[in-house]
């Protein structure tokens, strides 16, 4: 494995050590020197759950990483597709249905984000599975961190986490009185809004609520004037009820609420996209579209945990109920004259999106509570998810077959519009686990992890489809009425038993050098048309055996050091696939199963040069291919992906952060960051013309300055995120892009891709008590 000028960036974090001022002092201590009298600088500790009990981050063999909450109101991270800016080895994708997010950890994901699958990168609030893209869309409300479980967590996660977890934990009713309120104004008529009350009702229950308020204009904007895309209009709410009862006994109750609304995701024009400069220009669409677009979700979720103290056992339960309505339509906005209604005559599409989801999940565990010669945890989970309906279609507009095409300048209408599939099921997937893991504390220096997982999975997706203008029963389907086909459907059953076999040695208390073999799994599913048949089909589970070596450490108290090597053997990788169909630019999706190879070396430090300054230095390289993928283009041409790279997988990634504070002589404080990430180029992926387009190297960049007054009971400061107004692409292009098999490629703009957010800037107030 080579690598050019970038691989400075991601080695500088170790080969900048030895011209560190590092003090002589032991890690993670207070020890006063006694030279000053003064406290030494030490990093904070940081408590995580990862394993499922509370444990110190550093004494944690598992690859992660962990950002508070603070951490992500300072550096404008509001929802899971801004995470990618914090750290190198995740990546944000979008889905072509639905413009939904898919959490990318070192190359594992999942790029279907229909019910016929299941994502890549578990997804959990409080402990609760969010497995579809549209929930996770949510804004983060009132959190008290993240993790980022890296590499497989098939023994304690389940199926679902191939390529690992990644973990919101939200702030929890506390014995005491507070409050705190945000506003943030900005371009784009930015306007966000965060409040937030703690009441304590007794000695032992207490009462938290807390809202958040999303809204910003469109980025993309129709060259017609009409309502620009990629806007914002969120809300969200939640209540959460905590009751000790005595010092054995909790119980914790959390109702969340919300509604996502605005004219939803959209995409730029490929060819515009290249062609025009750098700012506004890219962000121009055609409009023009009878369909509109819109997004009206809304969601409702209960939870619930509970913690009984039994002797030396510890019982936790873990439940939740999760409903959820989409309700979304994502009208074409490439050139019309490439939809191929008829030669040379303007035609439009719409994908609309119609579902209700309602997610059933149980966990019940016992853990050790006194710390001992063995840590343990076993546990049972059941988890069942039901899509009724769970409906998608496709329309354009004018139609083909209702006779001669309208004039020219015509502005074609729903009544001429026709169908061109609609997907109609009711999918249930339900998954069933028990696991146990145990680490054996062998001696000071010695443990051993043993985990073990048996999952059980089962698919139903019993619905119709119907391609084409016409009906079961041979009536012509105009929009938006549904379009009822011919059965379609059925199931799919997979277990599975993972593992985790580790060990690790202890150098000091702030030091270890870990090692382990884990085990991923993830369902199969089934393909509406499956792209090696044509036909309805079931397809296979994926499976993944990593190897990872790493060092967690603080050689001194204000220093902290964590590097990984990894190898997965990814002998079963649902890789997407399409079949494109007949006067439409969306493909139909459909999943095969492809071995591929990931492997590379990550890398952070988090130095704290004084009590004002802190450096924050990641990089990861990474290595992905297929080792065999073979695709069949609109042509009927195989053409085979072997040796290519996994889409939005960068070989060197690497993010740099440095903030300082002032003390002011009234006793508030100025602080500034800055903050800058690398990534070299990566590729999507066209499966139906089996073409990789590439996403060019680039930086992003972002400035947080707040002023805190003396109390620290408010704050002012203002931000600017993206700072070089460049666009990177983060989806395959959608439509006929030039090249082998494309049907009009000679169209300019016929195909569109998503993309990332422009230069957003604002300013922000909060207060707190």
């Amino acid at each position: 494995m080579q690598y050019t000028g970038s691989n400075l960036i991601a080695c500088s974090a170790l080969a900048a050590l030895g011209a560190l001022p590092l003090p002589s002092l032991a890690a993670g201590t207070n020890a006063v020197s006694p030279s000053t009298s003064e406290p030494s600088i030490t990093l904070d500790e940081i408590v995580i759950t990862a394993e499922k009990r509370s444990e110190m981050a550093l004494r944690t063999p598992v690859a992660l990483s962990t950002y508070t909450g603070e951490n992500l109101k300072e550096q404008q991270v509001i929802s899971v597709a801004s995470l990618q800016n914090l750290d190198p080895s995740v990546n944000v994708s979008k889905s072509a249905f639905g413009g939904w997010p898919f959490v990318v950890i070192r190359g594992v994901s999942t790029s279907d984000g229909t019910s016929n699958s299941t994502p890549g990168i578990a997804f959990n609030v409080d402990g609760i599975p969010l497995n579809r893209g549209f929930e996770q869309t949510t804004a983060f409300l009132d959190i008290e961190r993240i993790e980022v479980l890296k590499g497989p967590q098939g023994t304690l996660y389940g199926q679902s986490s191939t390529g690992g977890t990644l973990n919101v934990i939200t702030n929890k009713p506390k014995n005491g009185l507070e409050a705190s309120a945000d506003v943030t104004v900005g371009n784009y008529n930015t306007r966000r809004i965060n409040a937030m009350v703690n009441l304590p009702l007794t000695g032992r229950i207490a009462v938290r609520a807390a809202i958040n308020s999303n809204k910003h204009d469109g980025y993309i904007i129709p060259n017609d004037g009409s309502t620009p895309t990629s806007d914002q209009d969120d809300f969200t709410s939640r209540v959460s009820l905590l009751g000790n009862f005595n010092d054995d006994v909790s119980l914790l109750l959390t109702q969340t609420n919300g509604h996502l609304g605005g004219a939803g995701a959209g995409a730029v024009n490929w060819d515009t996209l290249h062609s025009a400069p750098t700012g506004g220009r890219q962000r121009i669409v055609y409009g023009g579209n009878p369909f509109p677009s819109y997004d009206d979700d809304s969601f409702s979720n209960f939870a619930a945990q509970f913690n009984w103290a039994i002797g030396p056992v510890q019982l936790t339960y873990v439940g939740g109920y999760l409903n959820y309505s989409a309700n979304e339509q994502q009208a074409s906005t490439n050139n019309p004259l490439g939809n191929s209604t008829f030669p040379g005559l303007p035609a439009y599409q719409a994908l609309h999106i119609g579902s209700h989801t309602r997610t059933d999940s149980h966990e019940l565990r016992l853990a050790n509570q006194a710390p001992g010669f063995a840590d343990w945890v076993v546990g049972i989970n059941w988890y069942r998810e039901l899509i009724d309906p769970d409906n998608t279609r496709l329309w354009v507009a004018p139609s083909p077959v209702l006779g001669p095409p309208p004039p020219p300048g015509t502005a074609p209408t729903l009544a001429d519009s026709m169908n061109i599939f609609d997907f109609l099921s009711n999918t249930s997937r339900t998954a069933k686990g028990v696991f146990g893991q145990t680490t054996l504390h062998l001696s000071e220096q010695w443990d051993v992890t043993l985990g073990l997982r048996y999952t059980l999975d089962s698919l139903e997706n019993p619905g119709t489809q119907a391609f084409g203008p016409f009906d079961v029963n041979d009536n012509y389907c105009i929009a938006p009425a549904p379009c009822i086909g011919f059965p379609d459907g059925g199931s799919q059953k997979d277990h599975k038993i993972t593992y985790r076999v580790g060990g690790a040695y202890h150098f000091t208390d702030t030091q270890m050098l870990f090692a382990d073999v884990a085990t991923g799994f993830k369902p199969g599913g089934f393909n509406n048309l499956d792209p090696t048949t044509g036909q309805p089909g079931p397809y296979k589970a994926e499976q993944l055996t990593a190897y990872e070596l790493g060092y967690k450490g603080r050689p001194v108290g204000n220093l902290e050091i964590n590097s990984d090597l990894f190898y997965y053997d990814y002998s079963a990788h649902q890789a997407t696939s399409g079949v494109l169909l007949p006067g439409s630019s969306f493909p139909i999706i459909g999943t095969v199963v492809a071995p591929t190879v990931i492997y590379g070396w990550e890398s952070d430090l988090t130095y704290k040069l004084s009590y004002a300054d802190e450096l924050k230095l990641s990089a990861t390289l990474l290595k992905s291919y297929y080792k065999d993928l073979p695709e069949v283009d609109a042509n009927g041409v195989v053409r085979n992906l072997r040796g290519k790279s996994l889409d939005t997988t960068p070989r060197a990634a690497a993010t740099l952060t440095y903030a300082h504070e002032w003390t002011l002589s009234g006793g508030g404080t100025f602080r500034a960051q800055a903050q800058t990430k690398y990534s070299s180029s990566y590729v999507e992926t066209d499966v139906q013309n089996a073409i990789q387009y590439t996403q060019p190297s680039f930086t992003r960049s972002s400035i947080d300055v707040r002023y805190t007054e003396a109390s620290g009971k408010f704050y002012v400061g203002a931000f600017v995120q993206n700072l070089e107004n460049k666009l990177q692409i983060n989806s395959n292009p959608s439509g006929f892009v030039p090249g082998p098999g494309a049907d009009n490629s000679t169209v300019p703009n016929a195909a569109t891709v998503t993309v990332t957010d422009p230069r957003t800037w604002g300013f922000m107030t909060g207060v707190k008590f």
